[in-house]
C-alpha cells in the first residue's frame, strides 16, 4: 500500500528529515488521500506542504510533485475545500507530521472540513 510506504518514509524522516523531504511526503500522501476519497484531509496535507515550502522559501521542481499540486489545485476551488487547504497551510511542522500520522485529532485543527468522498 502506497500510504503505509509513505507513512513509513515519514516516521523515518521525522527527527532528522529535511522540510523539503517532508513538504514532499506531505504532498504524496495527499495524492494518496485523494485516490482513497478522503478529499478534505488530501487538501489538508497538501495545504501543509504549501505552507512548509513558503516557510523554507522553496519551490517543489519534480515533475511528479507539479502534477499532484495541478491536481489538488483542481479540487480546492471550493470554498469548503479552501478552509481545508488553508488549515493544512497554518499547520507547524510538527502539527502536519502528528496530523499526517493520525497523532493529531481532527478536532485538533483550525479547520474543521470534512472528508467530502463524493466529489
Amino acid at each position: 500500500d502506497a500510504k503505509a510506504h509513505l507513512i513509513s518514509s515519514l516516521e523515518i524522516q521525522r527527527r532528522e528529515g529535511s522540510s523539503r523531504t517532508i513538504a514532499n511526503l506531505f504532498e504524496s500522501l495527499a495524492a494518496a488521500e485523494m485516490a482513497r476519497g478522503q478529499v478534505g484531509r488530501a487538501m489538508r496535507l497538501g495545504g501543509a506542504a504549501e505552507g512548509m515550502r513558503k516557510r523554507i522559501d522553496v519551490v517543489s521542481t519534480s515533475p511528479l510533485h507539479r502534477d499532484i499540486s495541478q491536481q489538488l489545485e483542481k479540487v480546492r476551488q471550493s470554498a469548503e475545500m479552501q478552509h481545508d487547504w488553508f488549515a493544512g497551510v497554518s499547520m507547524s511542522r510538527d502539527e502536519a507530521i502528528r496530523y499526517a500520522l493520525d497523532e493529531l485529532a481532527e478536532g485538533a485543527l483550525s479547520g474543521q472540513g470534512s472528508d467530502a468522498a463524493g466529489l
